[in-house]
C-alpha cells in the first residue's frame, strides 16, 4: 500500500517469482514483465504480469491461448531492434507482426519498444537512437 501511496501506477520486475511475490502482497497496481516469457513461462506470464515485452508472434499466440484460458486479456508491449542485436523484431516488420499480434483474441498490443545501447557493441548514434521517434 506504501508504494500505491506515492503515486506509483505500476510495478515492473523481470522475474516472475517477484511478480509471485507482488501479487501475494495484494496490490492492485498493473504489474509488467520486463522480458520476453520463455515457452515454459507462458501460464505463469499471463498470471502475473499484466504486460510483458515480446518480440516473437509465436510467443504472443500462445499467451493469447492462455489468457483465453484464463478468461483474461493480456498486454504486450512489441520490441524492435533498432542495431544492438539483443532482441526485436526488424524495423521493416514491425507493422506486420503488430497487425497480427493486434488480430489475437487474448492480447492487447500496449506500444512498441527497444533496447538502446545495451549489447552488442553497436555504438548510439542519432540515427539509432531515433528510429521510433
Amino acid at each position: 500500500q506504501a508504494l500505491e501511496d506515492t503515486g506509483i501506477t505500476m510495478l515492473a520486475d523481470s522475474r516472475l517469482q517477484n511478480l509471485r511475490q507482488i501479487a501475494e502482497c495484494g496490490t492492485s497496481l498493473p504489474t509488467m514483465l520486463l522480458r520476453a516469457p520463455g515457452r515454459h513461462d507462458i501460464d505463469d506470464t499471463v498470471q502475473l504480469a499484466d504486460i510483458s515485452l515480446n518480440s516473437s508472434l509465436t510467443t504472443m499466440t500462445a499467451l493469447s491461448e492462455a489468457a483465453v484460458r484464463a478468461g483474461t486479456r493480456h498486454g504486450v508491449i512489441v520490441m524492435v531492434d533498432v542495431g544492438d542485436l539483443r532482441e526485436g523484431v526488424w524495423p521493416d516488420h514491425l507493422v506486420d507482426v503488430v497487425s497480427s499480434a493486434a488480430a489475437l483474441p487474448g492480447i492487447d498490443v500496449k506500444g512498441v519498444g527497444t533496447n538502446l545501447a545495451c549489447y552488442g557493441g553497436v555504438q548510439p548514434s542519432v540515427e539509432n537512437m531515433t528510429r521510433l521517434v
